[in-house]
């Protein structure tokens, strides 16, 4: 690279003589050479666009004197120049000179560049970037700024690219832009070759030419000596610095001289002599007295010289940085002859012996002296020592722990000292800070202190390093508070540690002692950890109120597959449940494949480790008394130890997975110690071990008390003083013993001692020390060292040495209770300094703002406190008040001039003519403070709750007031009102009256909770309103959960408006008022029932915020538990808004055995309006959700206005799985809407909504006042919503014709009769419902009588699709196997088949015991006295299913003629052929009989194809999954009761040929069929078998069929098989006339087939 001439920017004169040279280079010189960009050297090859006048080029003019110098760019997106060399060029420095607001008038500032970017190539296409700015702001006149960035590559093109300007708007200004090159030396070494010569070397950078010269100064005479001449870039130099005098210093430089420039740089100086070692001075650990070494030069020369060594020590334990402190290197400063190396010793208490250490020169540019070491003592003191302990106790191993222990080594175990009570009166402190316990080799070991009783006995863990049958420990206390013992590092193995201290009792919390920090909370909000009992070994346990859960330590584990978890457990007497007391999963996911638990079986004598919902280990001889385990798993097995054994009770191989859940650590009932969960795998002898420590009270045995030294000196505690000159004095009272005396004072990592008196003999000695630095907080103690050598501490107070202040940093306001902000000051941060105050004002402490203490304390780490003065409301003063707070006398000084600070509570102003609630706590309304007024409210107040001065709830208490003139709750309100009102016959307070409006915008309006098992109504919130009443979205009127729990007098657990589990509802439909019934009767769970809310309003109801009296839930260790929803009774005049209403029971259902409530009551009486402004959509009385059959029945909303005076009742409930949860049980029949024992409801008219049934008892009456028409439904499935008559009266007006329209069903349970036609049409249903049917009590069929004709239109039903038997309920009826009822399933054949063929009733079996889906199809009668015209579907067959699919169910149809275009079905169900799971298949076909009565009414060749009750083949699980064909029965109008034809008709598929159909019917009713006169027909692979003995008229078998006698014989008139008529005669199976038709699978096959033979012709179809 060939560079360029450059041009200084300081011209210097060389002069040839090196005296003249070093005279020049002596001036500062600069670091930088400017770039010569005259035209010589290149010129701007383009730029942006620029103003005419100033064009680029003016960059680099040079003038920077008037406004003809400037470059111009129009402002841009990028305003740039291009600078074109001639030469490749190196620049690496860069300066921009911006504007003159003085030269040409224009806003230079604004137009100076404020982001850019300097940027370098060599063809002007491909640019690197050099520099980058992008924020410089506040240019001043002419100002220059100089830039420097790395470059080593030259450049022909330079581009400066401006992207931003400081807010100029037309043009970017500058006035010169400077290319620099920076100059220097790198690699720069002074080496020494002997005592006096010496070699400097080095080279250049950036590509800079010239002559380097040395320049040696002794601060008297210099000498310059050219090194080398035209050194070129990288190019090394190197030259001998000789002809120097002997022990002397120098200080050398480098002088680089250029063509037009010259450098010097200053690079150290050197000693022509060997340094010396003298006086060295051993350093002090106690009070950190350093020590030292003087390292000397022959002269005091000129100039400073650095000094390197190294330090090593004779103790391995001891280092550098931790035992002591030394600097890097030390200098003799100029004009000294020597320099002191401090060594400064570190509190060190690994270190407990006096070390030495040995100081040595290391190398540097002087000569080593001959004898090149220097030996220190570093004096050890020990970690405040034993010496402050006036006692100490040996304690050794009983015999029985030596013989547990044996011969093994257990290596960091924790164990448990229980400190007798003349050790624990002598503590001062509950952490141990106090106590010092070393083992028997002299180490100090780490405790934790889990409880703590000065008159008791104390629990203390010790954590052994090595612990073996020769361990004996000492302990020593009774001394001042000195010890800083970490009580975390007892448990540096385990991840969390909960002791379950008796300290805990009562609280909220059980500490974790690890230094995880993971403590256990209630599982129940607001519950505490319950109370104290005595616990294993007479240890102090917690019996628990709730589960207490930790977070999740998973990810504190090493491996979450390699752990051990231990602890104690006492379980109370239980019989049926289960109670979970170690968790890492929950309740709810016991089938999750992660995580794992312990719990107590329904079994008092043994436990359950479970894994997964497969993986479940019981381990036995579990006592009710106390009982310890431990889990340990190694990551491939998981082992269970219980109550010391070392054989594990269970062991399972299993790898466990984390399941990112809490820990649950107890559960709510029983009591609990000392749970663990270790970061490693207990050994079985460890496990045994940790057994014994916590039985065995006598594992360890104390001797007897012991004094120290009783020659020690013994002080009282030192007393501080401050003097009238503002210093200190410390007095010291030496009581007994005589010794040197002394004051320690510390202050962070200073510590100063000042000795008193040697020798001195008791008395009072005073300390006034001159020696400490200022402006620091200091604590004192007294010290003395005793004849013996012993050295003790008295620990003192603490006191400031400096000036403390205050100032004001905010005032105070009275609206939203702003406190106001005092800070008092200090300069440091040590230690917590107690601060006396004075205050005073027009405000009264206590009165006017909340009370402040006399005293505040600047906390430990900080150089303030802050005092917060928080106004109260005070409605008797109407002006702002002032606080001052001085500072008063103390252990400090005070800044006179901020030694006080007033500040200024603006005052708030009540409301006029309103009284307000200004109470700042919560109180009571009857309290005439509470009130801006001064008096509780009377009829002619406003009532105003104001969040500008109503901060608290307010209980409205006082039955003397009755009425006020209006109510406001404005919308910053956020407290509760609650309002006393009872019922009449529980007091006077029976409702509250507001003449005028009452608007409800903020906060919340409620009644008081009823107490615990309250089953009676005692509270509720009845308002009377004169005028509007208005609820505000921010607003609430809430009888939540304010019922009771334990069930209700008029029912029991859990129900209302709706029914649960057999407890019928209660309470009025049209004025409803009753609170809802709670649930568990244990009070832990809290699951009460909702309230009751009464409005009556003159007026208009604006409801925008929410009206709800909603039962609540509540969790136990696996159950939820839920009340019901209570009342909400409005009547207005109108009502509008987008507020919700409810009375729901508000749970979410998802425990594995939830227990929930009903819905409650909602009535609306509007006086004058519709509800057209008002959707009650938003209306609800859900019932709970449950994943079991635990459901709650819907409650009702009743709408009364002008248009309907009886009413709209609308029943609607969550929809699908918000309801029925994972498993979609369905609710039995007592948990629907109920209505209430000898109760008749008058409605004008019904809408369903989703899972809605509503139920008429018997003893009970439904008027419909306009007929079946009137009820209609939004429900999105037929099954789940409809009217079920069970036993009731149902009065509709008589007419001609009804019709049921919609997405509901009507059953009639017990029969029902409709005069008149009817019509079913628009998705209605005429049927059974998808109840959960258990057994046959709670079976209910659906059979209806039609005077009339009937009509089913196309898309509604005759239908029982849903409505079978559950779980085992079909067994009751003869059910022997799953999914059968007329066929059967191919895994669970029977030969006994259930029900009639000629008159069937039943529904069919259930196909599994968990989930709705596997139900069979229902049961429904239809007798019509007229036409039957069936254009829907009239179908009892069961739901398809993955699995286990139910049978079918029955139709059973009378009627004058069968007429339409629809079928009839009761076909077993459609296995879903994509399941996984093929160990179960489809249901059986069911049951269906059809007679006509008119005498020439026949069944149509069509109809008879169209009336089935097939099986179903499941093609991909094969014909082992498949299912037989019912039974169908027709009978028409020509024939006799039971003259009609059997068809057993299925599938098609030869496939389908292992289940069969029995006949006849042996159970539930077929046992009394008379086939005598019936025909049977066989058709489409259908396949028989004989139950019994049979005879029937006709007998017809297609192809593909088949008849097995079993044994038995069957007699027929005739017989016709695939078209052949049979002759009279005998048959058996082997004969050819039947072979492959009827068969024989009996064991003895004996059966034959008789014909008699007649002479009819039999038709074969």
């Amino acid at each position: 690279m060939k560079l360029q001439k450059l041009v200084m920017i300081i011209l210097v004169a060389i002069i040839a003589t090196s005296q003249s040279i070093f005279a020049a280079a002596s001036e500062k010189l600069p670091t930088a050479v400017r770039v010569d960009t005259t035209s010589a050297y290149g010129a701007v090859s383009s730029a942006s666009a620029t103003h005419n006048s100033y064009p680029a080029s003016r960059a680099f003019d040079k003038n920077k004197s008037d406004s003809n110098g400037r470059w111009l760019s129009v402002i841009g997106d990028n305003m740039y120049l291009v600078y074109a060399f001639k030469e490749a060029t190196l620049v690496n420095a860069l300066t921009v000179v911006a504007g003159h607001d003085n030269k040409g008038g224009y806003n230079s500032a604004g137009r100076a560049p404020k982001s850019w970017t300097f940027e370098g190539s060599n063809d002007g296409e491909a640019w690197t970037i050099l520099d980058t700015q992008t924020s410089e702001t506040g240019w001043t006149n002419g100002e220059e700024r100089h830039y420097s960035f790395t470059n080593g590559q030259a450049y022909k093109y330079y581009k400066y690219n401006c992207t931003a300007l400081n807010g100029g708007t037309d043009y970017l200004q500058l006035w010169e832009l400077e290319f620099y090159q920076n100059v220097g030396f790198e690699n720069v070494a002074i080496t020494r070759n002997d005592s006096s010569i010496f070699t400097i070397s080095g080279k250049l950078f950036n590509g800079i030419v010239g002559d380097v010269y040395t320049i040696v100064n002794d601060g008297v005479t210099s000498a310059t000596n050219l090194i080398q001449t035209a050194v070129e870039e990288d190019s090394s130099f190197s030259s001998a610095i000789s002809n120097l005098e002997d022990n002397k210093t120098y200080q050398v430089s480098l002088l680089l001289q250029g063509d037009d420039f010259v450098f010097e740089e200053l690079f150290g100086e050197i000693y022509t002599g060997a340094l010396s070692f003298s006086n060295p001075v051993n350093a002090k650990e106690f009070g950190l007295v350093p020590g030292g070494v003087t390292v000397s030069r022959a002269n005091a020369d000129a100039y400073p010289l650095t000094v390197n060594y190294t330090i090593t020590s004779t103790d391995i334990n001891a280092a550098e940085g931790t035992t002591w402190q030394v600097p890097v290197s030390i200098t003799i400063p100029a004009g000294s002859v020597s320099a002191v190396l401090p060594v400064v010793p570190i509190l060190d208490y690994n270190v407990n012996q006096n070390i030495t250490l040995t100081i040595s020169l290391a190398d540097g540019n002087y000569a080593l002296p001959n004898d090149n070491a220097a030996n220190i003592t570093l004096i050890n003191q020990e970690k405040l020592t034993i010496f402050n302990f006036a006692n100490k106790r040996e304690i050794s191993l009983s015999e029985t722990a030596i013989e547990k222990i044996g011969e093994g080594v257990y290596t960091d175990f924790p164990v448990l000292l229980r400190l007798p009570q003349d050790v624990s009166e002598k503590f001062n402190s509950e952490k141990g800070s106090d106590l010092l316990i070393k083992d028997e080799n002299g180490t100090e070991l780490s405790f934790d202190v889990e409880s703590f009783d000065p008159a008791g006995e104390t629990l203390v863990w010790v954590k052994i390093p090595s612990l073996t049958a020769e361990t004996k420990l000492t302990i020593f206390y009774n001394g001042v508070e000195n010890y800083e013992n970490d009580l975390t590092k007892v448990w540096d193995d385990f991840v969390g540690v909960w002791h379950y201290s008796k300290d805990e009792a009562g609280g909220t919390v059980v500490k974790d002692a690890s230094a995880n920090g993971l403590d256990a909370y209630p599982n129940v909000a607001g519950s505490t950890v319950s109370t104290y009992e005595e616990g294993p070994g007479g240890l102090s346990a917690l019996a628990t109120s709730s589960a207490m859960r930790a977070p999740d330590y998973d990810a504190y584990l090493d491996n979450v597959a390699v752990f051990s978890a231990s602890g104690w457990f006492k379980l109370p007497s239980q019989v049926n449940s289960y109670v979970t007391f170690f968790s890492k999963k929950t309740g709810l996911e016991w089938n999750n494949a992660t995580g794992w638990y312990i719990e107590m079986s329904q079994s008092t004598t043994k436990a359950n480790l479970v894994l997964t919902n497969t993986s479940s280990f019981n381990f036995k001889n579990v006592s009710q008394n106390w009982n310890y385990f431990n889990v340990v798993s190694d990551g491939t097995t998981v082992k269970v130890y219980i109550n010391g054994s070392k054989t594990p009770v269970a062991s399972p191989t299993y790898t466990i997975k984390s399941s990112g859940k809490e820990a649950t650590i107890s559960s709510s009932s029983g009591s609990y110690k000392e749970y663990r969960v270790r970061n490693s795998v207990s050994t079985p002898d460890e496990v045994a071990l940790e057994y014994a420590t916590v039985t065995d009270a006598q594992f360890f045995v104390f001797d007897e008390e012991q004094v120290v030294d009783a020659q020690a000196p013994v002080f009282n505690d030192p007393i501080i003083s401050q003097n009238s000159d503002e210093t200190f004095s410390v007095s010291v009272e030496l009581v007994e013993n005589t010794g040197d005396i002394g004051v320690i004072y510390e202050s962070g990592d200073t510590i100063i001692t000042n000795m008193i008196e040697s020798a001195a003999q008791p008395g009072t000695y005073v300390d006034t020390p001159t020696n400490l630095p200022a402006d620091r907080t200091y604590k004192c103690s007294a010290y003395g060292i005793a004849p013996t050598g012993t050295e003790v501490f008295a620990r003192g107070g603490i006191f400031y040495n400096g000036d403390i202040t205050i100032e004001k940093l905010s005032d105070a306001n009275e609206y939203k209770l702003v406190p106001g902000v005092f800070r008092i000051s200090r300069a440091d941060t040590a230690y917590d300094l107690v601060v006396n105050i004075e205050i005073a004002g027009s405000a009264v402490n206590g009165q006017t703002f909340e009370s402040l203490p006399s005293t505040v304390t600047i906390p430990d780490g900080s150089t303030y406190v802050d005092i917060s003065v928080t106004p109260k409301i005070d409605a008797s003063i109407d002006v702002d008040s002032s606080v001052v707070v001085s500072l008063g006398a103390g252990l400090y000084g005070i800044d006179a001039s901020a030694a006080s600070s007033e500040m200024t509570i603006s005052n708030l102003v009540a409301p006029d003519g309103y009284n307000t609630w200004i109470a700042s706590e919560d109180g009571f309304a009857s309290e005439p403070t509470n009130w801006s007024m001064g008096r509780a409210p009377i009829a002619s107040d406003k009532v105003l709750f104001d969040g500008d001065f109503s901060l608290a709830n307010c209980e409205w208490d006082s039955a003397e007031v009755v009425t006020v003139a209006s109510w406001t709750q404005k919308e910053n309100y956020s407290g509760t009102v609650t309002i006393d009102t009872v019922f009449p016959e529980k007091g006077e307070f029976t409702s509250l009256n507001v003449n005028g409006d009452m608007s409800i915008l903020g906060g919340t309006l409620t009644h008081q909770t009823h107490t615990a098992n309250a089953k009676e109504d005692t509270y509720r919130l009845r308002v009377n309103v004169g005028g509007d009443l208005t609820v505000g979205a921010a607003a609430k009127i809430t009888a939540t959960g304010k019922g009771g729990y334990g069930g209700h007098s008029l029912s029991g657990v859990s129900a209302h408006g709706g029914s649960y589990n057999g407890n019928l509802s209660y309470g009025s439909l049209t004025e409803p008022y009753n609170v809802g019934a709670g649930a568990s009767a244990d009070q832990t769970y809290s699951a009460r029932g909702g309230g009751a809310i009464w409005m009556e309003v003159s007026g208009t109801a604006f409801v925008n915020g929410p009206i709800e009296a909603n039962g609540i839930e509540a969790w136990g260790q696996w159950n939820g538990y839920a009340g019901a929803g209570g009342s909400v009774y409005i009547k207005a005049s109108s009502i509008e808004g987008s507020g919700k209403i409810s009375a729901n029971c508000n749970n979410l259902g998802q425990g594995s055995n939830n227990e929930t409530g009903a819905g409650g009551r909602v009535s609306i009486l509007l006086t004058d309006s519709e509800p057209e402004n008002y959707s009650l959509d938003l209306v609800t009385a859900y019932g709970g959700k449950s994943s079991y059959t635990r459901v709650g029945g819907v409650g009702t909303v009743l709408v009364r206005s002008p248009a309907n005076p009886n009413g709209i009742l609308y029943l609607k409930d969550r929809s699908g799985s918000n309801k029925y949860g994972q498993y979609g049980y369905r609710p039995k029949v007592n948990q629907l809407t109920v209505i209430p024992k000898e109760q008749t409801w008058v409605v004008d008219g019904i809408v369903f909504g989703e899972n809605s049934i509503l139920r008429v008892p018997t003893g009970t009456t439904l008027s419909l006042t306009r007929g079946l028409e009137s009820i209609s439904s939004t429900a999105a499935a037929i099954d789940e919503s409809g009217l079920l008559l069970d036993g009731g009266s149902l009065v509709i007006p008589e007419a001609e014709n009804h019709t049921i329209s919609g997405k509901w069903i009507f059953q009639s349970a017990k029969g029902y009769t409709i005069n008149g036609n009817l019509t079913v049409t628009d998705g209605a249903g005429v049927g059974t419902m998808l109840l959960y049917v258990d057994n046959t009590n709670n079976v209910r069929t659906c059979s209806l009588t039609v005077t009339g004709d009937m009509t089913v239109d196309e898309g509604a039903f005759i239908r029982a699709r849903r409505g079978g038997y559950m779980a085992n309920g079909a067994a009751t009826v003869g059910g022997e196997a799953r999914s059968i009822h007329g066929g059967q399933n191919a895994q669970h054949k029977s030969i006994v088949a259930y029900d009639s063929f000629f008159n069937p009733c039943h529904p069919g079996a259930f196909g599994h015991d968990v989930g709705w889906a596997n139900v069979g199809g229902g049961a429904v009668e239809v007798v019509v006295d007229g036409v039957l015209t069936l254009n829907g579907t009239a179908t009892a067959s069961s739901i398809a299913k993955e699995a286990r699919c139910g049978a079918a169910g029955t139709i059973n149809i009378t009627a004058a003629r069968l007429e339409g275009t629809g079928e009839i079905a009761a076909n077993g169900s459609a296995r879903n052929y994509f399941a996984s799971d093929l160990s179960d298949g489809s249901g059986g076909g069911g049951r269906v009989a059809v007679r006509l009565t008119d005498a020439d009414a026949t069944f149509t060749e069509e109809w008879i194809s169209k009336i089935n009750a097939k099986g179903f083949y499941a093609k991909k699980a094969g014909a082992g999954n498949s299912s037989s064909a019912g039974s169908v029965y027709l009978q028409d109008g020509s024939k006799a009761e039971g003259h009609g034809l059997i068809i057993i008709r299925n599938t098609g598929e030869a496939e389908n040929n292992i289940a069969f159909t029995p006949i006849p019917s042996l159970k539930g009713g077929g046992e009394k069929d008379d086939f005598r006169n019936a025909s049977l027909s066989v058709e489409a692979t259908a396949h028989v078998k004989l139950a019994a003995d049979l005879k029937m008229q006709n007998l017809s078998m297609d192809e593909g069929t088949t008849f097995d006698l079993n044994g038995n014989n069957f007699v027929v008139t005739e017989a016709n098989i695939n078209g052949a008529k049979l002759r009279a005669g005998v048959y058996v199976p082997t004969d050819e006339a039947v072979a492959g038709y009827v068969l024989d699978t009996a064991e003895e096959p004996t059966g034959t087939l008789k014909v008699i033979g007649s002479a009819l012709i039999i038709i074969v179809r």
